[in-house]
């Protein structure tokens, strides 16, 4: 929703029309919707495929696919809808993964499906300057727990 609000936003200066599209919202209407130009398609991955499997949203000239929090829409729930998706554009287009952060299966996507990828870092350190940082693998189990233990000893030092 956030990306689309910017999106419209912007398009209002650009002639450019934004179509917003998730899982709860009247799909025969946003059918409707494609039957018009659509410049900029926001969507989640489950509404996207299936706007293209009705034949109703042509991604065969779209050049470009952006994914916004790639790391959350690469994770292993996604990944084969996603995979699905691409298959609908043409071998030409251009995707952009846009994360914060950049896990495995963000990793291995950009290994299989973008060949000529180029990674863009905006952060020279993960760590801000002041700031300590704590981390520990844990089982499922033993996540609060641990959050707990952690929070005794940051207020211990603090006190």
């Amino acid at each position: 929703m956030q990306t689309s609000a910017v999106l419209k936003q912007l398009s209002k200066h650009v002639k450019l029309q934004v179509m917003v599209s998730f899982g709860g919202t009247k799909i025969r209407d946003d059918i409707v919707r494609l039957s018009k130009p659509v410049h900029i398609m926001v969507g989640t991955p489950g509404r996207v495929l299936d706007f293209c499997k009705r034949d109703v949203l042509k991604l065969d000239k779209c050049k470009m696919m952006i994914m916004d929090e790639a790391d959350k829409l690469l994770s292993p729930g996604f990944i084969p809808t996603i995979e699905e998706i691409l298959e609908f554009f043409k071998r030409d287009r251009q995707i952009l993964c846009l994360s914060a952060t950049f896990p495995s299966a963000v990793k291995t996507f950009r290994d299989k499906w973008l060949t000529k990828a180029k990674e863009v870092n905006l952060m020279d350190e993960l760590t801000l300057q002041g700031i300590t940082q704590f981390y520990a693998y844990v089982e499922e189990r033993q996540k609060v727990h641990c959050l707990s233990t952690l929070f005794k000893k940051v207020m211990f030092l603090l006190s």
